[in-house]
């Protein structure tokens, strides 16, 4: 399905869209307000995904009765909620989510969370790295390390061992 009438909606907003796990996630004011996804794989996950928490869940189902949990992400409610494609109303129903977003409406939006990323180093620290590593290798041992066989734990039994009498 074309998503078109959505961004049409929303195109004065100054919202921001990306490609995300095949599918389009769409920010409004540094939130992550939903993802629009239509992919052969898993269709009846296909539809906008609504970024909310499970306090709202209830609320929303009011105004989107066919409003469930996305299947992809396993049993159980997630704070992601699926308008399927797949309704009568799809349409209607997004574009009420559109008008929700521009209400600003607190039940719809998460603040995305920061992933954390591995600073690279650059080649020259790299090559730093591996030198000093191979040197302190040389100092500490001649032969190179081996996997070395763990001995069997011996049984304990459950029994406290006897103490010493007292006299």
């Amino acid at each position: 399905m074309e998503f078109s009438f959505i961004f049409e909606a929303l195109s004065d907003l100054g919202i921001e869209s990306k490609p995300m796990f095949g599918a389009r996630g769409v920010y409004f004011e540094g939130k992550i307000v939903f993802i629009l996804r239509d992919r052969p794989t898993s269709p009846r996950d296909n539809g906008m995904w609504l970024a909310t928490t499970g306090e709202h869940h209830a609320s929303l189902l009011l105004d989107f009765p066919e409003m469930r949990s996305i299947e992809l992400f396993g049993p159980g409610p997630t704070g992601w909620q699926n308008i399927p494609l797949e309704t009568e109303d799809f349409e209607e129903s997004a574009l009420r989510v559109c008008k929700m977003i521009r209400a600003r409406d607190p039940r719809i939006g998460k603040i995305p969370q920061k992933s954390v990323r591995r600073k690279k180093k650059s080649p020259a620290k790299r090559s730093l790295s591996r030198t000093i590593t191979k040197k302190l290798l040389k100092k500490t041992s001649k032969k190179p390390a081996t996997a070395v066989p763990r001995k069997k734990a011996k049984k304990v039994s459950k029994k406290s061992p006897k103490r010493p009498s007292r006299r």
